[in-house]
């Protein structure tokens, strides 16, 4: 598999992952603006945490016991990607709701 196949995998699952979960939030009427403040706190939080490589390299090697600065980042990368999936997604489910 590719690079950038797997890139699109890794928006597009928790894509569809938080349309089906806007969905469900709507169905049995939840609010879903708590799960949206919730991804948009995380997504800045991983931001500021790439600005910073060696201190939170330092926090994993901490729980881990691994030093490595590149992977770290890439974990960082995966994990705003992703979360902005499902938070985009979660964002498209509750339009569609609105729309019907």
């Amino acid at each position: 598999m590719s690079a950038t196949m797997f890139l699109f995998l890794l928006y597009f699952i928790p894509f569809l992952i938080g349309i089906i979960t806007a969905y469900c939030l709507k169905k049995f009427n939840r609010k879903i603006w708590p799960l949206v403040v919730i991804f948009t706190l995380l997504i800045a939080l991983l931001f500021l945490c790439s600005e910073n490589l060696p201190v939170v390299t330092k926090l994993y090697y901490r729980m881990t016991g691994h030093y490595n600065i590149e992977a770290v980042g890439f974990y960082l990368l995966f994990a705003m990607r992703s979360c902005s999936g499902f938070f985009t997604g979660t964002l498209t489910g509750y339009v569609l709701q609105r729309l019907k």
